[in-house]
């Protein structure tokens, strides 16, 4: 556990120095703004750390990583691979190029941790209308969900690259948002909800009845929730997912964990739902920030009937509440004096570090407490 708390601690100390930082740094003929390669540190560091771990620290390791790479080491080229595919093209292409540089998995728990940190840090530096939103926003990130990401490595990549393609959506690029989704559809199938979200986003976007247009939202998921089984069967019979995808309406032991979810998403949906008129104000995009906070618990609700899949689904609207807690964090310490705002920097961070603590050291979600690594 020291490892992990010893990280957090550089990584929290990297990203304070990043919403301070004005200065670029030369390397070569090149000036490079010291932001940029403060946040590179910090995806480098997290990556590293998740790639020195021992098999078994994250379920994953043994459930499919590790396997699949002594798999595709025994292949002999790229087009006899692409014919005997196990898993998604881009995994499998990750892993294909891994084997070919180095007969260690090691590399390959380095990589795939790389390619979901890079992406998150990319979202850290475009996402927050204001810098000083971005450690808080790290931070939620990094204390709830960076050690779920030993577990959930092929979703997390494409929740990563979602959030670089909603985030490019936003600003108007919709040809890199598409390449963005492109990306994440190739390493997750669960990523096909992602334009879902945008156009969620723009129906809610669209008018001054916000609060009338999030209920008929809420509705239609309820509804569809009911109708999640015989969805997820439509999907699979017209190829866009697998058939592997039907155990996620199977209840699993992931049920059990619902009350704790939504307990530990309460506090966050309660303070925005008391900030609420002065968020949206502040910044409209909150007002798809707050629906999806709603989806995530109304989605959570569901885990005791449909386990898995209600879980994996609603972290495509559980992972805003990272931004839901910067833009609270901001809120409250503009109504305290300047000499005080420390007190609620810490109250926050306390608040999350307890969550990790008790998540993941306590009740060893995944299996990732106590690190362990076999790369020496």
């Amino acid at each position: 556990m020291a490892v992990y708390l010893l990280t957090f601690s550089i990584a929290g100390a990297l990203v304070a120095a990043y919403e301070r930082s004005e200065r670029a740094v030369r390397i070569g003929r090149r000036r490079l703004a010291l932001r940029g390669l403060l946040l590179a540190g910090i995806a480098l560091l997290l990556s590293l750390l998740a790639g020195l771990r021992a098999v078994g620290v994250g379920v994953d390791t043994v459930t499919y990583a590790v396997p699949e790479f002594r798999r595709v080491r025994r292949i002999a080229s790229l087009s006899t691979l692409l014919g005997n595919m196990k898993m998604e093209l881009g995994y499998e292409l990750l892993v294909f190029l891994c084997t070919r540089i180095s007969g260690d998995y090691h590399l390959l728990f380095f990589a795939t941790e790389l390619l979901i940190c890079a992406p998150l840090c990319w979202f850290v530096a475009r996402y927050p209308a204001r810098r000083e939103e971005a450690p808080m926003l790290f931070l939620a990130w990094l204390l709830i969900y960076y050690t779920l990401t030993y577990n959930e490595m092929r979703q997390w990549i494409a929740m990563a690259f979602g959030l670089c393609a909603a985030c490019l959506a936003l600003e108007g690029k919709p040809v890199r948002a598409c390449l963005a989704f492109l990306t994440a559809w190739l390493f997750h199938q669960s990523a096909v909800v992602l334009p879902l979200l945008y156009l969620l986003h723009r129906y809610l976007q669209g008018g001054r009845n916000g609060g009338a247009r999030t209920l008929l939202l809420l509705g239609a998921a309820a509804g569809i929730l009911l109708g999640l089984e015989p969805v997820l069967r439509a999907l699979i019979s017209w190829g866009v997912l697998d058939d592997r995808y039907l155990h996620y309406v199977v209840k699993t032991q992931e049920a059990s964990s619902a009350g704790m979810q939504l307990l530990s998403k309460a506090p966050v949906l309660i303070g925005f739902t008391a900030l609420r008129r002065e968020l949206c104000e502040r910044d409209a995009r909150n007002r798809t920030v707050y629906a999806f906070l709603l989806l995530d618990a109304l989605i959570c609700s569901a885990v005791g009937r449909f386990g898995f899949a209600a879980l994996r689904l609603s972290q495509y609207f559980g992972i805003w509440q990272c931004a839901a807690i910067a833009e609270l964090h901001e809120a409250l310490r503009r109504r305290v004096t300047p000499g005080t705002r420390w007190m609620i920097t810490a109250a926050f961070v306390a608040i999350l570090l307890a969550y990790w603590l008790y998540y993941y050291a306590y009740r060893g979600f995944g299996n990732s407490v106590p690190y362990r690594t076999d790369a020496f």
